[in-house]
C-alpha cells in the first residue's frame, strides 16, 4: 500500500503495528491513516475508534483481505 499511495504522487510513512503509529503520530501532521484490520497487538478497527476519540477529524481507512460479516458490523 506505500508504494501504491506513492504512485499516486502522495507522501506516506508505514508502521509495524498501530502502536508503533501512536507512539510516533506526533511527530508529523498527518492527513489521514490507511490502516489494515488485522495487526499484531490490536488491529485496524480498535485504532478507528481511539482515534475518533483523540482525533475526530482524522479520516481513517480501513482495509483487508479477509472480509468477514463480524468486522463488517463492527464499522
Amino acid at each position: 500500500s506505500l508504494s501504491l499511495v506513492g504512485s499516486l504522487g502522495l507522501e506516506a510513512v508505514g508502521f509495524g503495528d498501530a502502536a508503533a503509529f501512536l507512539r510516533n503520530r506526533h511527530a508529523r501532521t498527518w492527513s489521514a491513516v490507511l490502516a489494515d484490520v488485522r495487526m499484531p497487538q490490536f488491529g485496524g478497527v480498535e485504532l478507528m475508534f481511539h482515534l475518533a476519540t483523540v482525533e475526530p477529524a482524522l479520516p481513517v481507512i480501513l482495509m483487508t483481505a479477509f472480509p468477514d460479516d463480524i468486522t463488517r458490523l463492527a464499522v
